[in-house]
């Protein structure tokens, strides 16, 4: 089916309109790239930490029909560049289907894989999610995961995460994460 798909836009590389020539070889590269995904996708056990991590950065712009299999994969790789990596990708992919997976995540020992995992977290405004990122409001040692996950609390706006939040705003000291947890609060559907 690749193939055939190929054939017929090979033609438009050749077309006057600079954009369309430049478009058609954009669709082409990716076309390509299907296969290598699908096979690195059934060999993931076998690739290096760098191939996980750029076929990661390529995955949203290629979307293989084993992208979401390949991403969450990933979710579960022992490398925290790699889970990262991940995360990102399901950032960009928006997709609440990986919610239980990334959510695993925020008891991570790398405080950038929590960090992003508060992040992904918080663009989904759900009542689970917020039981979820509130344990976690007084318990998070690093001050960027932390900052993090404020905003995701925020994000989320569950009126449950007041108390969390007003704990933490009297027990911290530091004028920036104030800041944050006073935005938080702003933003609960109260």
């Amino acid at each position: 089916m690749i193939a055939d798909i190929i054939k017929k836009l090979k033609p438009l590389l050749n077309n006057s309109q600079k954009n369309i020539a430049e478009k058609t070889a954009i669709a082409i590269t990716r076309l390509q790239t299907k296969p290598y995904f699908e096979n690195a996708f059934n060999n993931y056990e076998n690739l290096s930490e760098g191939s996980k991590t750029k076929l990661l950065m390529e995955i949203n712009n290629v979307r293989p029909k084993s992208g979401f299999d390949f991403v969450s994969k990933a979710l579960d790789d022992e490398t925290p560049r790699v889970k990262a990596i991940a995360i990102k990708s399901a950032m960009e992919q928006n997709d609440p289907r990986y919610i239980q997976k990334v959510a695993k995540l925020i008891n991570d020992f790398d405080p950038i894989v929590r960090k992003l995992a508060y992040e992904f977290l918080g663009k989904f405004p759900l009542p689970q999610i917020s039981i979820v990122l509130n344990k976690k409001l007084l318990i998070e040692d690093n001050k960027e995961a932390l900052q993090s996950l404020i905003i995701s609390v925020g994000n989320v706006g569950d009126v449950n995460s007041y108390g969390y939040l007003l704990e933490l705003l009297e027990k911290t000291e530091d004028f920036n994460l104030k800041a944050e947890i006073i935005e938080a609060i702003g933003k609960l559907k109260i």
